[in-house]
């Protein structure tokens, strides 16, 4: 939890105001929810789970976007269908990776689209272990090599 404090910290002391951060379980996310409650310093703390109505989830994000300072809170259901790129560029991704390269791609993508004018910075806050080094390293080529044929 201190590595994702200082982590979030550090980010909204250099101008990102709005951090996004994913897990794939809602218990992490709840705990850190919990823990981050706490400390005001981080703003407005906001829980994307998967069972808030489509209403609820809209309503969220734009307040989340509006905000001043905040923290967003996503589990794999806040990873498709949303977007958060008008106003937050930076994720955080917590936990173990069980997901695979498409889901790494999808939550990057709530932050990271096409006319983003700020610089995106994704930061993985786990262990760096064998496999998820390779899945990191796979979803980063690939996504490299999009970006060269997309230019032709």
């Amino acid at each position: 939890m201190l590595l994702i404090e200082r982590v979030i910290r550090d980010r909204q002391a250099n101008g990102h105001e709005r951090i996004a951060v994913f897990a794939e379980s809602a218990t992490q996310l709840e705990l850190l929810r919990r823990h981050l409650e706490a400390k005001p310093e981080f703003g407005e703390l906001f829980l994307f789970q998967s069972r808030l109505d489509e209403k609820r989830r809209a309503e969220m994000v734009n307040d989340f976007l509006r905000c001043p300072k905040g923290v967003i809170l996503l589990t794999k259901a806040g990873g498709i269908g949303i977007n958060l790129q008008r106003g937050c560029e930076v994720l955080l991704s917590v936990g173990s990776l069980p997901w695979n390269a498409t889901d790494i791609q999808q939550a990057v993508g709530r932050v990271h689209r096409i006319n983003q004018v700020r610089t995106v910075d994704s930061n993985p806050a786990r262990p760096h272990t064998t496999a998820h080094n390779r899945t990191r390293r796979a979803a980063v080529r690939r996504d490299r090599e999009r970006a060269r044929n997309s230019h032709r």
